[in-house]
């Protein structure tokens, strides 16, 4: 079971990465996995009782379901996703008791909740929601096992680190064409050739991040991890040269245009400076890893797939 704490962290996470702040309101992946996992355990008395008046944290939970159809994953805005099993059969039963529903209008209707919650308890206890949870998990699992590995490795050998990234926006009906595999190949190889040749520059790490947004548009978010042992320590490229030949590379190879992004993963950092030996060191790096892999634990883009991937590690 995720912790308050982390699906707090992994709902910021979510507004930032994939720009949903700039849709109308509307419940996230971390509401909507909340409110699954928690009508799933009570009774069907309880929700009755909830549906009198009786029980608010209850039914907080029921009227996510009016405000479904404004979530952009929902309602076709945001393309290309995959869900928690439990929060794909949740609003697969929503869809089924309120289609088309709008949040101004809609009556909730006491029978039509009910049952679904009926049917959505009868699922979690089916070995196909068991097969799916566990495949879910597994790839999860492995690509957080990679990140923690990079980011110990950074950790044993230097004192502190910075982030820079680089950006390609594309239609998401685009997503694992060939084209798009070829291009995310040749940036990887040409990043990685470019930042480890030698120069002023401590290439710690590259990590990929494939981040869905609205209007059926993704990501593709490039993070170099740059040495920066003292707080002192000039800000980012000693030499900015090389994103001209890899600008260059990128956009004579494709139609696409790759930006040097300054946004600080879209909001979500306050700053892009990390020090082993500022207290808030530790929370900041579990920040992080939310913004990296957590957001995979509830949706992703290329089904089981996740949508992070160390490109390169310096200490592998």
């Amino acid at each position: 079971m995720l912790t308050k704490s982390h699906l707090t962290m992994t709902n910021t996470a979510y507004f930032c990465s994939t720009g949903a702040r700039l849709a109308p309101l509307h419940p996230s992946p971390v509401v909507i996995y909340q409110a699954a996992s928690q009508l799933v355990k009570v009774s069907t008395k309880s929700i009755e009782k909830a549906l009198n008046g009786s029980n608010a944290p209850i039914m907080q939970a029921i009227q996510t379901l009016p405000w479904l159809n404004n979530a952009p994953w929902f309602n076709g805005n945001m393309s290309n996703i995959n869900f928690h099993p439990l929060i794909t059969q949740f609003c697969n039963l929503a869809h089924q008791s309120y289609p088309g529903s709008q949040a101004p209008s809609l009556t909730i209707n006491p029978s039509n909740v009910i049952y679904m919650v009926e049917q959505l308890r009868f699922f979690i206890q089916t070995m196909h929601y068991g097969d799916s949870l566990e495949k879910w998990m597994a790839i999860f699992n492995l690509s957080k096992q990679a990140l923690n590995e990079t980011f110990r490795a950074i950790e044993k050998n230097v004192s502190g680190f910075e982030l820079q990234d680089f950006c390609i926006n594309y239609d998401a009906s685009q997503n694992g064409s060939l084209q798009m595999e070829d291009l995310k190949t040749l940036i990887s190889n040409e990043i990685k050739l470019l930042l480890n040749q030698d120069g002023p520059d401590k290439c710690l790490a590259i990590l990929l991040k494939k981040e869905p947004c609205l209007n059926q548009r993704i990501n593709l978010r490039y993070i170099v991890v740059l040495q920066k042992d003292f707080i002192d320590e000039s800000i980012g490229f000693t030499d900015f040269g090389f994103f001209k030949i890899l600008k260059n590379t990128v956009e004579s190879n494709s139609c696409y245009t790759i930006t040097y992004d300054t946004g600080l993963l879209n909001g979500f950092l306050a700053n892009n400076r990390f020090s082993k030996k500022n207290p808030n060191y530790r929370e900041r790096i579990k920040g992080l890893k939310t913004y990296l892999i957590g957001t995979d634990m509830l949706y992703r883009v290329d089904g089981l797939q996740p949508t992070f991937e160390v490109i390169y590690s310096k200490f592998d």
